[in-house]
């Protein structure tokens, strides 16, 4: 187990994006199954310090806010530069070009822009809503559909 040598996190010291993906299965056995948390982690005494330690990074603090200063908010504020389309992207988009993001179940939500960066997992774009002047939204590739217009 990654734990077993010492470490506090499992990449080392700080807590990263992979102890926020590992540590689900662990906390929801333990928080509504907890004879079967026993069972399979008994022998890994590691695993509940390890969560011990991701509880206390807390959840910092949530400030409320009203919708239309979020919206001046995004109004004034730019995006970083993209990145770009990744080499060889099956998407086989162009950066630049307008499309039709959308997901792939139930729900009916469509979001137009320009396409302006791609990564394995994620498309940005940059939608036409006057309301938040210049934005990126990112979506993951899993779940979504992304068409030319």
């Amino acid at each position: 187990m990654q734990l077993a040598d010492g470490r506090r996190f499992l990449t080392g010291e700080k807590p990263g994006l992979v102890d926020l993906h590992a540590m689900w299965d662990p906390w929801f056995l333990d928080r509504f199954a907890p004879n079967e948390a026993k069972r399979a982690y008994a022998r890994y005494p590691r695993v509940h310090e390890w969560l011990a330690r991701l509880d206390a990074v807390g959840h910092g603090t949530r400030t409320e806010m009203e919708p239309t200063v979020a919206l001046r908010i995004a109004r004034e504020s730019r995006p970083l530069a993209c990145t770009g389309i990744a080499t060889g992207d099956p998407l086989g988009i162009a950066a630049g070009t307008r499309v039709v993001v959308s997901p792939t179940d139930y729900a009916e939500c469509e979001v137009v822009g320009e396409l302006v960066g791609t990564t394995v997992n994620s498309l940005s774009i940059k939608p036409d809503d006057p309301q938040l002047g210049e934005v990126c939204v990112h979506f993951p590739k899993i779940g979504y559909r992304c068409d030319v217009v």
